[in-house]
């Protein structure tokens, strides 16, 4: 997904000189064909993700459009005063993408854990959160997130994420996505942990039962109305995200069905508990780890 985005940040700033990309000394083997092709407009400002910021806002304020890019939480919660005082208070053009959503880099410990990120950012004032799941859904964020006059995060997913399916039609945007329609039960994800529902949904294909499943590739703000409009079809809500259930989408799709009188009486979320993840290991492995694997998401639907 990271490599989409960065291919069609290469294509953006062919057509606009204002864009220039910020980096935190990594990204090798993904950004090099950018900082060759756009040198005037690439910028290494080593291992300071305060400065990293600082420099952003500054050319923000010059009128340019400010890329940040390094892993999971680094231009995020290292950063956190610069992005809420610099940035978001003075309305600079920013993306800030973030590459290694959840536990994307799970062998390099908890430092390198993105699992309280969007839940953290969504308390700041004007900022527009993305968490695309798929490489398509990734792209539009990019392109909304270049055109809008403010702060932007993009979540990206380091390697995980699901395959559109093309011949569905369905358009891809960053609304609220009901990917698959389903009868009584429903999944509800972000990122690329979503592509653990395909597999639990394909499970439940071979027994005849057809589940459905919705992607929300933007956080912040999101068309709550539209959304609404999807729950009520269900009886059975499942949240999925690879992210700590304190202030994540479990919580945002409360307040929606809260506001909107929808039955929470067979809602599940699965997520990281209030703890840390003191375990190492590969994605996958530290999915199962946190119940929030496709095999977590059957034992779910199964016990309803």
């Amino acid at each position: 997904m990271r490599n989409s985005v960065v291919n069609k940040l290469e294509d953006l700033a062919k057509d606009d000189s204002n864009i220039m990309f910020l980096v935190g000394d990594l990204g090798f083997g993904v950004i090099e064909s950018f900082q060759k092709k756009f040198s005037k407009q690439f910028i290494n400002v080593g291992v300071a993700e305060q400065n990293l910021t600082g420099v952003a806002t500054g050319l923000g304020l010059l009128g340019k459009k400010a890329i940040t890019y390094s892993i999971g939480n680094f231009n995020t919660l290292r950063c956190l005063e610069q992005v809420r005082n610099d940035a978001l208070y003075h309305q600079i053009n920013l993306t800030i993408i973030s590459v290694g959503g959840g536990f994307s880099y799970g062998q390099l410990g908890y430092s390198h854990h993105a699992t309280e990120d969007y839940g953290i950012l969504r308390t700041l004032p004007n900022i527009t959160i993305f968490t695309p799941g798929s490489r398509e859904e990734a792209i539009i964020s990019l392109q909304e997130s270049i055109k809008t006059n403010g702060v932007s995060y993009i979540r990206v997913d380091k390697s995980h994420f699901f395959e559109e399916d093309h011949k569905l039609g369905l358009p891809v945007d960053t609304n609220p996505r009901e990917l698959i329609s389903g009868d009584e039960t429903v999944i509800i994800g972000v990122g690329g942990v979503i592509a653990e529902g395909f597999e639990a949904i394909e499970y439940f294909k071979k027994k005849n039962k057809k589940i459905g499943i919705i992607s929300l590739p933007r956080l912040k703000p999101m068309d709550t109305l539209s959304l609404a409009q999807l729950l009520k079809k269900y009886k059975n809500i499942i949240t999925i995200e690879e992210h700590n259930l304190i202030n994540g989408i479990s919580t945002i799709i409360k307040e929606i069905c809260f506001d909107n009188q929808i039955n929470l009486d067979h809602f599940f979320n699965l997520g990281i508990e209030d703890s840390f993840s003191t375990i190492v290991g590969d994605q996958k492995f530290l999915r199962k780890h946190n119940n929030i694997d496709s095999n977590s998401i059957i034992k779910c639907i199964e016990s309803i």
